[in-house]
Formats: C-alpha cells, structure tokens, sequence
C-alpha cells in the first residue's frame, strides 16, 4: 500500500492506494513470475570449491592453519564434485530438492573420493528477465568414502539460475559475487561437530520432467 496526500480546501485526504505494475500489485507480479517455474525438475551440476574451516577473510582471503598439533579439525583444500538430483518447484517462491553428490579432495588425503546424499528446501525469486536467485538450506549424510557415516548441514547457499527454452530448462551459475557456504559436520558415535566454509563455483542444467 501507499498513502497519497490530497490538499483540497485545507483538508488532507489520506488515500490509500496499492503500487501495481500492468494492472497487477507488484507481489502478484512477483507471484506471476515466480509461476514459470512449476513442476519437477532434473538437474546436473559441476560444482568447483575452495573448503575452509578458518574461515575467508576480505575479498575472499583464505585465513592460515593453526599450527599444527591444535586441537580440532583444521583444514584447506579444493574439492571438485558433481551433483545430481531433482528438484520440485512449487511455483509460488518455494521447492525442495533431492541431492546426490560425488566429491573428490584434491589433496594428498587417505580417503579423497565421498558419496552423499541431502534435501535441501529452496525459496526462490524469477526476475522479469528470466533470473532466477535461489537460496537452498539442507540437510543430509555421507554415505561412502572418506568421512562416511558423517551427517551435515549446509547453510547460506546463494545462486542464481536463467531461465530458457521456454521455462523447461535453467543454466546454472554462482551468485555475483559468490556467497560463502557454511557446513556443519557431525560426525557418527562420540566425534565432535565441526564447521567450514566454502566458496563455489557451479556449472549445469535443470530441465523440466514433468508438470506439478
């Protein structure tokens, strides 16, 4: 809503109106958009990440290890992975997605290949010309290689998608700049939780299966 101010006679009048853009209120513009996207998606990804439990500091500055021998999990390392999945857009802003994803640690690490698995539940915003900015929290598990057996989370996921081929398909690409990630590890029995951060970048597809 907006309030316009009429002078008549010394009399204010309060009028109270709502912002429209071609005859629709901007949230059902919004919603409208947000329409084109509807239905069960596949998806394909490359992801490309720089992990860090030390965190990044200005301009993405990696923050140095700890010496060694200091108590805890302490890491920096590339990890490249692919991703899989499907993805159910709920068309008003909302959606989930069943994730499979394989790891590998570039680094000279015992175990530098994992499998997981996660959910993750999306809100998302499709701009006029077909952008989509789409944030992702999710949960999910290691299921085979290195750090298998281990839970986590994954907070603070930030991309964007553009819309083609008619609203069936979305390419891939990280937000600009890239958002930093935070992951939660727990790992199975009496292991203590830890966190990292990590920058990505992301290359794929999603294309539509099927309508809602």
């Amino acid at each position: 809503m907006r309030h316009v101010l009429l002078r008549s006679g010394g009399v204010i009048l309060i009028i109270l109106s709502t912002f429209s853009v071609g005859g629709e209120t901007i949230a059902e513009a919004q919603g409208t958009r947000n329409a084109r996207l509807n239905g069960e998606y596949a998806f394909t990804q490359s992801r490309n990440c720089v992990d860090t439990t030390e965190g990044f500091g200005p301009n993405f500055q990696l923050n140095p290890l700890p010496p060694p021998g200091t108590p805890g999990v302490h890491f920096i390392r590339r990890a490249v992975n692919s991703d899989r999945g499907i993805v159910q857009f709920n068309g008003d802003g909302t959606g989930t997605a069943t994730v499979f994803t394989t790891q590998i640690n570039l680094a000279p690490v015992t175990f530098p290949v994992a499998e997981s698995e996660a959910t993750c539940n999306l809100t998302y915003s499709v701009s006029p010309d077909g952008t989509v900015s789409l944030q992702a929290a999710c949960t999910g598990t290691t299921v085979a290689g290195g750090g298998a057996g281990n839970t986590f989370t994954i907070t603070g996921v930030d991309v964007r998608r553009q819309i083609v081929q008619g609203n069936t398909a979305l390419l891939h690409s990280p937000a600009h700049p890239p958002a930093v990630e935070t992951i939660t590890v727990t790992p199975p029995g009496a292991g203590a939780p830890f966190t990292f951060a990590r920058v990505c970048t992301r290359s794929g597809i999603t294309s539509k299966v099927s309508p809602r």
